[in-house]
């Protein structure tokens, strides 16, 4: 009997694939796992992540390709997020997407100046492990995209982002998504050509946000073009992660079903602390000092209407 997989979290119409893609078997020790998850609390700040294997790989029977990595730094005060998204076309995706977050990481660890040239020396090493067929493509592709964003009293600050590729980045305030991470598009109006590492022509994309209200979101685009293209999708997802979910629960949701939407899901969201609520200043009472300075009996009784007899 061929049972049917699963579906916690649907939107929309979750198509009939959703149920209905068997699970297959392993791939192999050098295949990636079908979910990957992480959760991080700093100072109050929520950080969860969750990467999930596509429906159209287990269709398939090939790997999840994309890949991500989180890094603090106590000193600067700085958290770090890697997100990259295999080309599915080619056959060492994943080795290129692993790779980029791991050489990222290390390269951020040991102090690089900037994030678009920790880009140039992930591109560099690529450009060397990746090789290229017999008619001179390479066998694996990756795009890219980098957060260091300043952490302070539980709250979010100024975020730093460098990007190659499609992998957005996204706010989430007030119920709202907005997205930081504008594609590029041709003259005519199309989308170009998705630019991917390794490139012996590389252009890299940085944006620097202002402090952060809500929640911060990097994100490969089997979840990203949900958000951009469906209502019921922004909707929904910024319904589930108006707060920080438990960690199983965050997966469970990032690997949603909704028709047509097959590829990887990889989502790592941030939180800020919540904020206490300010207490009100009971009111006062006869007598009662407020600053040092003793507010008068009568002034208090006249106030109210009282007559003093």
């Amino acid at each position: 009997m061929n049972r049917l997989r699963e579906i916690p979290f649907a939107i929309g119409d979750p198509g009939r694939l959703a149920a209905e893609v068997r699970l297959g078997v392993p791939l192999g020790l050098s295949a990636a796992h079908e979910i990957e998850l992480a959760e991080h609390d700093i100072g109050g700040v929520a950080v969860r992540a969750a990467s999930a294997r596509g429906l159209s790989h287990r269709q398939r029977g090939t790997e999840r390709q994309d890949a991500f990595l989180c890094s603090w730094d106590a000193a600067k005060g700085a958290l770090f997020v890697a997100v990259a998204d295999g080309a599915g076309s080619k056959a060492r995706s994943r080795d290129a997407s692993a790779a980029a977050v791991r050489v990222a990481a290390e390269a951020w660890a040991s102090g690089a100046n900037s994030l678009s040239e920790i880009v140039d020396h992930v591109n560099n090493h690529l450009l060397e492990v990746i090789p290229c067929n017999e008619d001179g493509f390479r066998v694996g592709a990756t795009t890219l995209t980098l957060v260091e964003i300043s952490l302070e009293g539980g709250q979010l600050g100024t975020a730093d982002i460098a990007w190659v590729g499609d992998t957005p980045v996204w706010l989430l305030s007030d119920g709202e998504w907005s997205e930081v991470t504008p594609q590029e598009d041709d003259g005519d109006g199309f989308a170009a050509p998705i630019p991917a590492l390794p490139s012996r022509d590389l252009r890299v994309q940085s944006v620097v946000t202002p402090p952060v209200g809500g929640g911060l979101f990097v994100m490969s685009d089997g979840v990203g073009n949900s958000i951009r293209d469906s209502a019921e999708a922004r909707e929904a997802l910024a319904e589930w992660w108006e707060e920080p979910p438990g960690i199983y629960m965050f997966g469970a949701q990032a690997e949603f079903a909704q028709k047509s939407r097959k590829d990887d899901r990889t989502v790592v969201g941030i939180w800020p602390a919540r904020r206490a609520p300010e207490a009100e200043e009971p009111a006062l009472r006869v007598g009662q000092m407020r600053n040092a300075a003793t507010v008068p009996v009568e002034g208090i009784e006249e106030a109210a209407g009282n007559d003093p007899g």
